[in-house]
């Protein structure tokens, strides 16, 4: 089995073993969404609070496996298969960090769980800046607009770029961890819109430039 399939089956073995080990101790109502403040606002039951993401990772990484198969261009993912897992990774194990972050403070933990969250995101967007480079023409994964998928030197300028874009996105994130509460929203927002606006716009320009 490859080293890649074996962080993915540690990762979600660990997030089975978070839910095995809260179940018993869980209120019936576990806390599932927070407001802008940090306060909760919603609340899910038990069983769904443990099985969710466990079944989500599950899906994450059987998606990653059917994409590469039905893709048209899928002769192109052997050539950057190895980014593309640690990208699933990255994303599994933030899904770990958020699942193991409410389980948590179901159980009456006090967790910083927007610190968690922007932590996790901000590592989760570094690691795919750096691997986003090598990612290869395709119509699955990577800054997929409609210069990109129709120019593949476009798509590799775009990537280049927009890999750079993706890591400083992700420090500023990782910083905006230990913000206060007020200015975390506010880092938050802009971020999530100027990361995609800006790798949407670089692609236009790189496709216009020629």
């Amino acid at each position: 089995m490859k080293k890649s399939v074996w962080v993915a089956l540690i990762l979600w073995l660990a997030a089975v073993g978070l839910s095995i080990w809260s179940y018993g101790d869980l209120p019936e109502q576990v806390p599932s969404h927070w407001g802008p403040g940090g306060e909760v606002d919603d609340y899910s039951s038990k069983e769904f609070a443990v099985l969710f993401i466990p079944g989500l990772m599950v899906g994450l990484f059987l998606l990653i496996r059917v994409l590469p198969k039905i893709d048209p261009r899928k002769s192109n993912y052997p050539k950057f298969q190895g980014s593309l897992h640690v990208t699933m990774n990255a994303v599994l194990l933030m899904l770990l960090a958020v699942h193991g972050t409410v389980l948590a403070t179901g159980l009456g933990y006090d967790i910083p769980i927007k610190m968690v969250i922007f932590a996790m995101l901000g590592l989760m967007f570094m690691a795919l800046g750096n691997v986003m480079p090598r990612f290869k023409h395709n119509y699955m994964v990577g800054i997929r607009t409609p210069w990109t998928l129709a120019d593949e030197k476009v798509w590799t300028r775009t990537h280049l770029v927009g890999g750079k874009i993706f890591m400083v996105g992700g420090a500023l994130l990782l910083v905006g961890a230990f913000l206060p509460l007020a200015e975390q929203v506010l880092v938050m927002l802009v971020l999530i819109a100027a990361i995609p606006v800006s790798t949407v716009l670089l692609s236009f320009y790189y496709f216009k430039r020629g």
